[in-house]
């Protein structure tokens, strides 16, 4: 009777877990983009959405599957493309299956990436280049929240219906982008190829940039997608159950962050005026028209000095 009573469980977690999900919804500069359930279930895109839709809320288990770069089999474009400022928060939430239930896992990190369209394409007509080809960069990274195992992991907010947050970096170029968002669930992860990946790209246009040059020379680790992970790294295979493992310990897949460059623009250039030089400030704090005055005292008394002078002298002669 157990047995059944387990089986019958076991049957019903699995079925659960099996749906999974995807991003829910988005926020960048104060406005909530919601985004499509995977095609399998609902197979109109939303319109509105900057989200690109996903064909099934099922797992990517080959890290080297073209899946990687946006999702299973995920669509080129999407309705929308979202605004957002450079140096400001995306707030992102997901959801398990197609009823918007909780998150379903809460082992491993969270990851957002970036990929510069060509100045010349727009974000919705944008397709991240081919496994191979390294174009893009890694603005979060967010695994154990502390050093202590138990603390656990930012990916158990979603676990716990709540959102979580990445920084658009300041020092990069204004243009369209592909924003990758990326789940790697590690709950069963002590298995070779036991790792579950859910990457989404979400249509974005960034302003207020500082940057005047590409990530890549402004010194960004690029990476490939698919070829980023290697299914034996140790971030990837591994057990996040043994009591060791905490944010010190857990070696984080992928490249290394790029906080933005920090050459914001070209120095100004010299003034080319041909205005002349204006007059110096006068410095003395005498008033000229006093020192008139005190002049003509002056000469005032050494006259009368004189006079008194020749007087004197004309009593002399007289004696």
């Amino acid at each position: 009777m157990k047995s059944v009573l387990y089986a019958a469980v076991a049957a019903a977690f699995l079925s659960f877990v099996q749906a999974h999900g995807s991003v829910e919804y988005i926020i960048m500069d104060g406005v909530t983009y919601k985004g499509p359930i995977s095609l399998d279930v609902s197979p109109p895109p939303l319109s509105n959405s900057p989200i690109r839709q996903i064909s099934t809320m099922d797992p990517i288990r080959d890290p080297n599957s073209e899946n990687m770069r946006c999702g299973q089999n995920a669509a080129t474009t999407a309705d929308a493309i979202a605004t957002v400022t450079a140096g400001s928060d995306i707030t992102v939430h997901y959801r398990a299956g197609q009823d918007g239930s909780n998150w379903p896992h809460k082992h491993g990190p969270w990851q957002v990436y970036m990929y510069k369209c060509p100045d010349n394409v727009t974000a919705d007509k944008c397709e991240p280049p081919a496994g191979g080809d390294k174009a893009w960069f890694k603005i979060a990274a967010l695994g154990f929240k502390t050093n202590r195992n138990e603390d656990g992991w930012y990916h158990e907010e979603f676990f716990n219906n709540r959102d979580v947050s990445a920084t658009i970096p300041k020092g990069i170029q204004d243009g369209d982008y592909l924003l990758r968002l990326e789940i790697m669930a590690l709950h069963i992860a002590g298995d070779t190829g036991g790792a579950e990946f859910y990457p989404s790209c979400t249509q974005v246009r960034v302003s207020g940039g500082t940057s005047k040059r590409s990530a890549e020379a402004a010194g960004a680790e690029l990476a490939a997608f698919p070829g980023a992970y290697d299914p034996e790294h140790p971030g990837v295979h591994v057990n996040v159950f043994d009591s060791n493992m905490n944010k010190d310990t857990y070696p984080m897949p992928g490249p290394a962050l790029f906080a933005g460059d920090t050459e914001t623009s070209a120095p100004e250039p010299p003034s080319t005026s041909t205005d002349p030089d204006p007059a110096p400030e006068p410095t003395a704090t005498t008033t000229p028209g006093k020192s008139c005055k005190n002049g003509k005292k002056k000469k005032r008394a050494q006259k009368a000095k004189r006079a008194h002078h020749k007087r004197n002298a004309h009593r002399r002669d007289g004696l």
